[in-house]
This record gives C-alpha cells, sequence and structure tokens, in this order.
C-alpha cells in the first residue's frame, strides 16, 4: 500500500531496497536517473506490490567498487542491478524517446537576479529546504542550476529543462508557497501579518529572474517488454 516509507541504502558490499514498487526499482536501475521516474508498460503489479531486495556483493567485488570514481560506481551499481533484475525478474526492457510536458527555464524579461557566488569551487555548493507558515524557503551556496533542476522538478510536477546558457556558481534565496505543506492561506499567518509567499514560478521570476514556460521536449521514457514474478526466495 501507498503512504509506506521507503527506503534505497546503497551500502559499501550491497543494497538494500525497503517497501520500493518494481517500477521505480526498474528506473534506477535503467533510466536516466530522472527525478521524475519514467517507465512505461509490464503489469500493474509492478506498480502495486512493494518489494524488498537485499543483495550482496563478494569482498573483492566491493573492494574493487570503492576504488573507482564516485561516477564509475555509479554506473557499476547500476549495472549490478539491472544483473540482478535480470536474473530474478527476467526482466526486458528497451529506451524509447518520447515528447512530454516539461518546463523551459529562460533568463526572465528583467534580468537575472542571482549573485554570483564568491566561492568557485562547485563542491562547496549546497542547498537547506526549510518551512515557515506554509512557505517553502530555498536558500543555497555556491549553487549551480544543474543542481537545482532536480528540486524544481519535483516542486514542479514535470521536468525542468535548463535553457539559460548560465554555467556559474550562485549564491541565492527563494520563497514561495509549497503545496507540499498544504494551502499556505493559513489563518494565523494571516493573521499575525506575514507575507504569504507567491507559487514557484511567480517567486523565480520575482525574486532570481527566472522563468518558467510550459512546452514540449524530449524525453528518454523506460519501457518494460517483459517481467516475470520471481518464485519466493
Amino acid at each position: 500500500g501507498s503512504g509506506k516509507s521507503w527506503l534505497v541504502l546503497l551500502l559499501p558490499d550491497g543494497l538494500q531496497i525497503h517497501n520500493l514498487p518494481l517500477n521505480l526499482v526498474i528506473d534506477r536501475a535503467f533510466g536516466a536517473n530522472h527525478p521524475l521516474p519514467q517507465v512505461k508498460g509490464g503489469p500493474v503489479w509492478i506498480r502495486d506490490d512493494l518489494y524488498e531486495i537485499n543483495a550482496k556483493m563478494g569482498s573483492e567485488v566491493a573492494e574493487s567498487l570503492a576504488a573507482l570514481s564516485k561516477m564509475d560506481q555509479k554506473l557499476a551499481r547500476k549495472h549490478m542491478l539491472q544483473t540482478l533484475l535480470r536474473d530474478y525478474f527476467k526482466v526486458q526492457v528497451h529506451i524509447e524517446t518520447s515528447e512530454v510536458p516539461i518546463f523551459a527555464l529562460t533568463i526572465a524579461k528583467g534580468g537575472l537576479k542571482m549573485q554570483a557566488s564568491k566561492d568557485s569551487d562547485p563542491k562547496a555548493g549546497h542547498m537547506n529546504v526549510s518551512f515557515l507558515n506554509g512557505n517553502e524557503i530555498w536558500t543555497a551556496t555556491s549553487f549551480g542550476l544543474q543542481n537545482l533542476l532536480p528540486q524544481m522538478t519535483s516542486e514542479a510536477g514535470r521536468p525542468v529543462f535548463d535553457q539559460t546558457g548560465l554555467t556559474g556558481i550562485y549564491d541565492f534565496k527563494l520563497t514561495f508557497v509549497s503545496d507540499r505543506q498544504g494551502p499556505a492561506t493559513n489563518p494565523s499567518a494571516a493573521a499575525s501579518g506575514l507575507d504569504v509567499a507567491p507559487p514557484l514560478n511567480v517567486a523565480l521570476e520575482e525574486q532570481l529572474g527566472l522563468k518558467l514556460t510550459a512546452t514540449k521536449g524530449p524525453m528518454d521514457v523506460v519501457v518494460v517488454d517483459q517481467i516475470e514474478r520471481p518464485a519466493e526466495n
């Protein structure tokens, strides 16, 4: 059932998945690491049934994995998950590109309002997300727009494609009404004269000088051609 907490734990010598439907596991293994899973096809149970997966690798494999760069570790883990799905669920998939509704992120007419960061090391970047009176506040330091796309995507409900051409890193603060907090017009906030923040697209334009435009764009979708329920083990 939905509403249960799920967990994906990457261990030095394996992987633990708790309470996750199989379409999300397939997305992790074959997808493009996108915040909105794009998995089509397959029987209904790959979305409805929740799975526990505990995968362990031998010590030699774990050691050679640890020696790889972060990027290569990610690829190796994806490959292992693909193998596991093929072995236990007889999964076969193919990737197709289809036009899906997206938001294009551009610089607004009034120009960019973000401060370029004094720190030039993108690794130093971090963003804090907090909630106050039904508003969501993003406070970012040394942050590149690329790093912001997953957050924007999950908030906007469709993929956000960066079309600003900006490659710098910035310090900024963004305050907007979040759907995740329920209606923002809570009486106590209104009574105490607190500012009720604008929705995300308005806030982006007013506070950061960025604009979201609804359009269509190409997206890789994982299509499940074949899958079997595993025998209990």
